[in-house]
């Protein structure tokens, strides 16, 4: 699951103009792109800070999308979207050793692109989302937010910013792992 929230943490895609599609999820989200992400405390205050360069290989396998990552040169797992309905894909984590775990699901609409996702911390369910808002097909914004209540209140526990970069920008190192 953490490869997967990392992928969720970083991920890049083309806004949708219309539903989005698989072959969407293909174009938009392949490259290269340089984040920064920032952790926030209860109170709101920045806690920690995180800059990745990413590399995504993503293609179509069958009826499906599937993308390789790489953050900072180190594989952050596979990531298989299956389309459920306009707009809203069904997401699976495939690990190293082929193994599949279900990893929630993918809401598009237009320029807003969500992850929601139910976690258990002490028994209890938290609710958790990732939004990333595409202010143009190579920048997003980015904010997690979380939810003991049952998404009555949601407190903001993560914001950040990634931009496409030119593949030249990545290292030799970098391509070839991803090679």
């Amino acid at each position: 699951m953490k490869g997967l929230q990392i992928l969720l943490f970083a991920l890049a895609v083309q806004p949708a103009v219309n539903a989005a599609s698989v072959d969407q999820i293909i174009t938009g989200y392949g490259g290269s792109w340089r984040g920064q992400f920032v952790e926030r405390g209860a109170d709101g205050h920045a806690v920690s800070e995180r800059t990745i360069t990413m590399s995504n290989r993503c293609s179509r396998v069958a009826e499906d999308a599937r993308c390789d990552q790489m953050i900072d040169g180190q594989s952050a797992g596979t990531v298989r979207y299956h389309q459920r309905a306009p707009g809203l894909f069904d997401l699976t984590d495939i690990g190293a050793d082929g193994s599949e775990h279900p990893g929630g699901t993918l809401q598009i609409a237009g320029n807003v692109w969500t992850y929601p996702w139910t976690e258990s911390h002490g028994g209890k369910p938290t609710m958790l989302r990732v939004t990333n808002r595409f202010k143009t097909p190579d920048k997003i914004i980015y904010e997690k937010s979380v939810s003991t209540d049952g998404g009555k209140t949601w407190r903001v526990v993560g914001t950040g910013s990634e931009e496409r970069v030119p593949a030249e920008s990545i290292s030799p190192v970098q391509v070839r792992r991803l090679l």
